[in-house]
């Protein structure tokens, strides 16, 4: 399965899934991060622009997808906005009875013991760790 086609069953809290309820400038960011060439994205929207919930639905998509053991990583300002990306992947967890049990959404990692992937959301405000060398950031 491909990251697109996990990104299209996830649903919102509203009950439509992610892919209906996205606006074009949503799904082209999506895209460009799922399809485009380098492994790394940033992206920059204004304030109540869905930024948290969409990366949290493209992260969760890339990870479900994924066959092999991949270390993804989501950089957050500190750790309460590292909390909220984990609130949102587990409520799309949560949401998707085709992931019931695939995914062990953890305080502040994301782990798929199938495939071995993993995310780990890394807060500027802790102390960093030296060396990573991640698939996907």
């Amino acid at each position: 399965m491909l990251a697109r086609d996990v990104l299209a069953i996830l649903p919102l809290e509203d009950g439509r899934r992610w892919l209906d309820a996205a606006h074009d400038f949503q799904r082209d960011d999506a895209l460009a991060v799922l399809e485009g060439d380098a492994p790394y994205s940033f992206l920059t929207r204004a304030r109540g622009s869905s930024k948290t919930t969409d990366l949290a639905a493209i992260a969760l998509s890339v990870l479900v997808a994924a066959d092999h053991r991949l270390r993804a990583y989501w950089l957050a300002a500190d750790a309460d906005q590292g909390r909220l990306a984990i609130d949102a992947i587990a409520g799309f967890v949560a949401r998707t009875p085709a992931l019931a049990g695939r995914v062990d959404v953890q305080a502040r990692r994301v782990v798929l013991p199938e495939s071995g992937a993993i995310l780990e959301v890394l807060p500027a405000d802790a102390p960093g760790p030296w060396g990573l060398n991640p698939h996907w950031l």
